[in-house]
């Protein structure tokens, strides 16, 4: 099921949001987030070092004024430059849930799709496949975005932060210019503030290292691997809704 909206506000502020799993799934409504995978593991929140694209929730369904069902599964997390998207199941893959988000020519594109896979799903969701799609979109979605009101203008959304020895996290990045996206990575430790614009074989450097300016790859490089010092990495990709 795909419904439009227009978008009377900020494109890119809505998209932040959407790159956000704890926004989407208060949106949803019959989702919550109860950990994040790490190391192919499940953690609670203040356990985690890492920001992934994995977590585990709880799903429910039902009457909220009598009773309601609850069941766990997986949610995944998918990003890219011009869309967003969602991907959800219980443990028992009794159904599936995919939400994506496209922003076209100043209008958003939701699609929502609802499997069921056994015939158990009907029982415990109360609806039908048809049924929960359209709720999702019309009594949950459509009535967000119809009264959102966006405020971020930065042209990057975060992908991922991580904590830990930089000389571990640095190594990570060289797949990253494999793609053909654009991003920003901002490092910081006590002694390093530097940001790296990467796109494809580009690289450029801007920030400090003490208090002297850093310019070069190379010397942040020679820096990270010679002091192997504990610090923060966050990734952000560039936007792209033409």
């Amino acid at each position: 099921m795909t419904r439009e909206v227009s978008l009377k506000y900020d494109s890119t502020g809505i998209l932040h949001k959407l790159a956000d799993p704890f926004v989407v799934t208060s949106i949803l409504g019959h989702v919550r987030l109860i950990m994040e995978k790490e190391d192919d593991e499940f953690k609670s929140f203040d356990r985690v070092t890492s920001s992934s694209d994995v977590f585990r929730v709880i799903f429910e369904f039902g009457n909220p004024f009598s009773k309601l069902l609850t069941s766990s599964g997986e949610l995944q997390r998918k990003v890219t430059p011009s869309s967003i998207s969602y991907k959800m199941n219980p443990e028992d893959n009794v159904f599936s849930i995919s939400t994506n988000f496209v922003i076209e020519k100043g209008k958003l594109r939701i699609i929502n799709s609802v499997k069921y896979l056994s015939p158990q799903a009907v029982n415990y969701i109360g609806m039908k496949e048809d049924e929960l799609e359209l709720h999702l979109i019309e009594g949950h979605l459509i009535p967000y975005f119809k009264f959102f009101s966006g405020n971020e203008e930065d042209e990057y959304v975060l992908l991922k932060t991580a904590e830990g020895n930089l000389c571990s996290l640095i190594a990570s990045m060289g797949e990253l210019r494999k793609t053909n996206y654009i991003y920003k990575i901002v490092i910081a430790s006590p002694k390093i503030n530097t940001v790296l614009h990467i796109q494809k074989d580009s690289v450029k450097v801007e920030g400090n290292i003490g208090e002297s300016s850093v310019s070069s790859m190379k010397q942040l490089l020679e820096e990270i691997m010679t002091r192997c010092c504990n610090g923060t990495i966050k990734i952000f990709m560039k936007l792209d809704f033409r």
